[in-house]
């Protein structure tokens, strides 16, 4: 079997030159996984704000470039001792 195969390979997956495969939107499940936790902490404010830990956010320390759009976009905002919370979803200015 070749690389330019248009044929799984045995481990299923369409070697390259081969069919398309499909490949979930990993940032918009990460994002959505975040707020979903957040959200269900109760974190809406600074007062009630948790860390992604305590929120049960899987694997906190991954996809850190995910985090920063959302602080980013001001759908979570940071506290300084390191807990998040849900923000309005305006940026500052």
């Amino acid at each position: 079997m070749g690389i330019a195969s248009d044929t799984a390979n045995s481990t299923g997956i369409f070697p390259l030159g081969g069919e398309s495969m499909f490949f979930p939107p990993i940032p918009l499940i990460r994002q959505q996984h975040i707020m979903k936790k957040l959200a269900a902490s109760g974190a809406f404010d600074a007062e009630h704000a948790v860390t992604f830990q305590e929120a049960g956010v899987i694997n906190p320390q991954a996809f850190c470039a995910i985090t920063k759009k959302l602080l980013k976009s001001g759908m979570i905002v940071s506290c300084l001792d390191g807990r998040y919370y849900i923000g309005s979803g305006k940026t500052a200015k």
